[in-house]
């Protein structure tokens, strides 16, 4: 593991987000900003301290634990057509 000097150092590049403190620092990222960061806006919120519609509303794939994933609007699967 290699320690970084500052969250947007650490974010750079990474493929996977994991949240696994409560620390107002982490919890009041900016998804957006923060997806400038990342190689891959996936995350996962292992304190459900994020909202995850805001997160998804920026591009996130989010999964809180104890809640359903949240993928992005544009990831989102097709619904199947109902039968008459």
């Amino acid at each position: 593991m290699e320690l970084e000097p500052d969250t947007s150092s650490a974010l750079r590049g990474a493929e996977l987000t994991v949240l696994l403190t409560e620390w107002d620092e982490y919890r009041d990222l900016d998804p957006a900003r923060t997806a400038g960061l990342v190689a891959a806006a996936r995350m996962i919120d292992g304190r459900n301290v994020l909202d995850p519609r805001q997160w998804r509303d920026a591009g996130w794939e989010i999964s809180s634990l104890g809640r359903a994933a949240a993928l992005p609007a544009t990831r989102l699967p097709e619904r199947e057509p109902a039968l008459a």
